[in-house]
């Protein structure tokens, strides 16, 4: 469908504006009226679909996304559906969205960054400011996207009476210092806050060091 709308472009920098697990969800679920609870189950493709009918009206044919869908090949289609609200819009941005639909922490949790940031700064000009998310969609729930955090999350373990797990228990016994606390079983969300930073962690920017060590050395 044809649009006349031209979206102000954001690049997909993950060091611009970080907005935190919480912030995300709080972005997301006030603007399209849901209950998520975590990043990844933005999966399905379809609260992406609908933040982009809110931000650029009728970009998107609503009628053909599925908002219900547990199938990881119908959010694919999900996706595919943005992707050419997207190019209409003129939005300049290469994304995997097939790693997306896998349920992919790293990847969802990157998209939606980018999408909350794009959403800003185009909403005042092209936004529907009195969008209502639940009227849209036929007052249809978004189910959240089926995915598997085990692909994403390999928790690491040690074997009793190993000679790490032994050194482990004599540093306790003794002086040295408090161990870090061990993540207990069943608990997805610390599990997920800790792989989120470390996945942030290795995006960092060059330090200074980096950089002194990568340059030509000096003339003389």
């Amino acid at each position: 469908m044809a649009t006349p709308y031209k979206a102000i472009n954001i690049d997909l920098n993950p060091h611009r504006q970080y907005s935190g697990h919480s912030d995300l969800l709080g972005f997301v679920n006030g603007n399209l009226k849901t209950d998520f609870k975590r990043v990844e189950e933005f999966c399905s493709g379809a609260p992406y679909c609908q933040l982009m009918d809110k931000l650029f009206p009728g970009s998107i044919d609503l009628t053909k996304v599925k908002f219900d869908s547990q199938l990881e090949h119908e959010y694919v289609e999900n996706f595919e559906l943005l992707a050419d609200a997207f190019d209409e819009c003129s939005v300049d941005l290469y994304f995997d969205f097939e790693k997306a639909a896998t349920g992919c922490i790293r990847e969802n949790f990157l998209f939606t960054q980018w999408f909350k940031r794009f959403f800003e700064a185009n909403f005042e000009t092209t936004g529907n400011q009195n969008y209502d998310a639940l009227a849209a969609r036929n007052n249809v729930r978004i189910e959240p996207g089926v995915f598997n955090r085990d692909e994403d999350i390999e928790p690491v373990t040690k074997s009793p009476g190993s000679d790490e797990s032994q050194n482990m228990d004599e540093e306790q016994a003794g002086d040295g210092p408090e161990p870090e606390p061990e993540l207990e079983q069943g608990d997805p969300d610390q599990a997920q806050a800790l792989y989120i930073e470390e996945m942030l962690s290795n995006l960092e920017e060059p330090t200074k060091t980096d950089a002194e060590t990568n340059a030509p050395p000096a003339l003389e």
